[in-house]
């Protein structure tokens, strides 16, 4: 009877003591990794778009017109929403109505931006100025 005590008495210690400590453990290993992977997402509408797979955004009238690896989908959203979202270092905004992502942007030539996809997007004369200055920055032909 004292040994079925004492290994009880030892497997609570184990429980209270024990287990927390490499719950913790597993936690903070959780939360790094989290940390390292930085997958940020868009909300428009109401939806939710991984960030690096987008390749443009267009404004029409009421609605975006997102291009992604995949597709084009349509958000009825406003382009100071997406923008609200993204970083000068995600991409630019080219045109009042155009943004194209870093990864997609090519070159700039002249007042057009050639991307990856084989289109040529307008560059407003007001933003042509800021945009060959991040082209310079990101080290892409301008």
């Amino acid at each position: 009877m004292k040994n079925v005590i004492f290994a009880h008495a030892i497997e609570m210690t184990a429980l209270v003591w024990l287990f927390p400590l490499q719950r913790s453990e597993l936690e903070a290993t959780v939360e790094e990794k989290a940390d390292t992977q930085t997958n940020r997402f868009i909300i428009l509408n109401g939806k939710s778009i991984p960030l690096e797979i987008i390749r443009s955004v267009k404004s029409a009238e009421h609605y975006l017109v997102v291009t992604t690896h995949a597709r084009t989908s349509e958000y009825r959203a406003r382009m100071k929403d997406f923008l609200g979202q993204v970083t000068h270092e995600d991409g630019i905004q080219i045109h009042r109505s155009f943004w194209v992502a870093k990864e997609e942007a090519l070159e700039l030539a002249g007042a057009v931006v050639h991307t990856q996809s084989g289109e040529a997007l307008p560059v407003s004369r007001g933003r042509h100025p800021e945009v060959k200055e991040w082209f310079g920055d990101n080290r892409k032909p301008h």
